[in-house]
């Protein structure tokens, strides 16, 4: 929701061919910063009860897709959850790195106008968070990932969780890989 890697990560979405990629207003969907928008999600994992305010976000192409990164996938479900209650459809829901409660993540999978949620968790690189963890995993995990989010290499480049942040060359071709298995996972 607030990184400089948001931009590359629409530039990225865009040259892979995916229509009409565009970043929210941070200023109206993040808490602020990076810190605000973590602590936020460890509390705010299922869906809450102010609705989305479609009115800004529009709708271009012939797929409405949402995809979330982080605290971003929890805005993403929500979001999701919202516009398919309005009785319009979702055709792809991605959640990246997402700390979303099993329980809602199920209600996504089941409603009937959210044609298809993608998990992509990065447990492969070493990201204590995945889709349907529980309170106490997340609480067991946060050591884990203050270290990642404080550390990267000799390059700027971030493992873990914060994959795909930051601007070194490599966060940069992991953004472009990942918006190549977007394109695959259907996204237009």
């Amino acid at each position: 929701m607030d990184g400089e890697y948001i931009q590359d990560m629409v530039a990225a979405m865009r040259e892979k061919g995916i229509a009409h990629p565009r970043a929210v207003d941070s200023s109206v969907w993040s808490q602020g910063s990076t810190i605000l928008d973590a602590l936020h999600s460890g509390w705010q994992r299922n869906r809450d009860v102010q609705d989305s305010n479609f009115s800004k976000f529009g709708h271009e192409g012939e797929q409405f897709n949402l995809v979330g990164y982080s605290y971003g996938s929890l805005q993403a479900a929500q979001a999701a959850m919202d516009y398919a209650d309005q009785e319009e459809t979702v055709d792809n829901l991605v959640l990246i790195g997402s700390p979303i409660k099993k329980a809602f993540l199920e209600k996504l999978h089941q409603h009937p106008n959210i044609k298809h949620v993608h998990v992509l968790d990065l447990a492969h690189r070493g990201d204590p968070l995945y889709a349907g963890i529980s309170t106490p995993e997340l609480i067991l995990g946060l050591r884990k990932l203050g270290v990642q989010f404080t550390s990267d290499d000799e390059h700027g480049t971030k493992d873990g969780h914060f994959d795909y942040t930051g601007n070194s060359k490599m966060a940069k071709t992991r953004r472009r890989v990942l918006a190549e298995t977007l394109k695959k996972l259907g996204l237009k």
